[in-house]
């Protein structure tokens, strides 16, 4: 039961980190590339981000938290 709370704590916090990299990205981008200075493609970035980064973060969350129960 510890082992399944602490990978889960650490998938939460990973996702949670993927929302924080995408709006840390979303704001000076237009000012970087020019790209995404409306909000329609501001959107399309963070969904993008999110979509590519939540997974990967999730799971080494959960090896962390695995690893920490241990």
């Amino acid at each position: 039961m510890r082992t399944l709370v602490f990978m889960l704590l650490g998938m939460m916090l990973g996702a949670v980190m993927s929302l924080v990299l995408a709006a840390a990205l979303v704001f000076p981008l237009p000012l970087i590339t020019g790209f995404g200075g409306d909000r329609a493609s501001q959107g399309v970035i963070l969904t993008l981000v999110v979509a590519v980064t939540a997974p990967v973060l999730s799971l080494i969350g959960a090896a962390i938290g695995f690893r920490k129960s241990r």
